[in-house]
């Protein structure tokens, strides 16, 4: 099994509990901070350290997922067919995966959490870019009309603050404006 099949995922989910989008709710009469614990923030952790990390662990998991298995092939010792290459890289670790965790973040009880609409926000600067490349700008222009319609304007995505709802906002705006402001990016 390669290294990082094991490693990332397990890593990842054990510092946010938010990687696979799944809340980690809050049971009766349970210590508030075993509770923290549980989600993967800190007992004494301010909110806002506690997202700065968990939008830090995203985006580097976005960055392995928008990236094409195909760009990958060169670098594994022995050459790889393409259903090789599918065999090695798991799930969890190609691109649709950012897609599904996507439509999961965006369905209660996650839009009221604190960090969803940071996370969120991440992911269209991340991924928005090959999500239109690959799925086709009216597509994800729909989930994009959905989340300023019913996440924002509804207010279902909480955020930590009126500030972070507000650069989601004025995102999705620039996205809806210039169908792609920014570039797919380039890790050369």
């Amino acid at each position: 099994m390669p290294l990082g099949r094991a490693i990332l995922p397990s890593t990842s989910s054990s510092e946010s509990h938010l990687l696979p989008p799944f809340g980690s709710e809050e049971k009766q009469n349970q210590p508030r901070d075993e509770y923290e614990k549980s989600t993967g923030r800190g007992a004494d952790e301010p909110l806002s350290d506690y997202i700065s990390r968990m939008a830090g662990i995203y985006t580097l998991y976005l960055a392995i997922l928008q990236t094409p298995l195909a760009s990958i092939a060169s670098a594994i010792p022995s050459p790889q067919t393409p259903e090789q290459l599918v065999r090695l890289i798991p799930p969890i670790l190609r691109f649709p995966a950012s897609w599904t965790w996507l439509a999961f973040a965006l369905r209660d009880p996650l839009p009221a959490l604190a960090p969803t609409a940071q996370l969120v926000t991440v992911w269209i600067e991340i991924v928005g870019a090959e999500a239109i490349r690959l799925y086709s700008a009216p597509q994800v222009g729909k989930v994009f009309d959905v989340i300023m319609r019913e996440g924002l304007g509804g207010g279902k995505l909480k955020g930590d603050s009126e500030a972070t709802r507000q650069r989601l906002k004025l995102l999705l705006e620039g996205w809806r404006e210039n169908v792609k402001p920014h570039p797919a990016r380039e890790w050369t």
